[in-house]
């Protein structure tokens, strides 16, 4: 095991460079206010160590992807439950078919004409609409705001 002033002992390193990298070195020295063995040591231990990540950034970063997959399951599961409750009221209050088949045709080509339309005009509004999670619980917390004034 090492002491701990044998990690504050300096060693010297010989390392060949090129003119213009020592100037640029020199630079670098002089507009830090360091030394050009402080500038070295650094960009050494800047190149060694640039595998290996600090614990807390990692747990951080993790715990940021936790959130967002939280989050879109959250999202998922709300999606879900709207398709649910569309179909149950689709079907609920849906006229049926029409039992000649040239009335049904008209009716399913007047829906799939209606449908494009549709597409279109949401694909263009989708554009301005905010995130759907964000609009619920926007309109939530105005109502509740607006509970708190209320009780005031």
């Amino acid at each position: 095991m090492t002491k701990p002033e044998e990690n504050r002992k300096k060693v010297r390193i010989w390392a060949y460079t090129t003119s213009a990298m020592k100037e640029l070195l020199e630079q670098r020295a002089k507009d830090e206010g360091n030394s050009e063995s402080e500038i070295v040591a650094k960009a050494l231990i800047m190149y060694l160590t640039k595998d290996i990540t600090d614990e807390s950034e990692l747990i951080a970063k993790m715990s940021e992807v936790i959130r967002v997959v939280e989050n879109l399951s959250k999202r998922v599961e709300v999606g879900q439950k709207l398709d649910l409750e569309w179909y149950q009221y689709f079907f609920a209050f849906s006229p049926e078919l029409p039992k000649d088949e040239k009335e049904r045709n008209l009716v399913q080509e007047r829906a799939a004409k209606r449908t494009g339309e549709f597409l279109l005009s949401f694909r263009r509004r989708m554009k301005l609409m905010p995130q759907f999670l964000e609009s619920i619980f926007g309109m939530m917390l105005e109502e509740e705001a607006e509970g708190i004034q209320g009780v005031k």
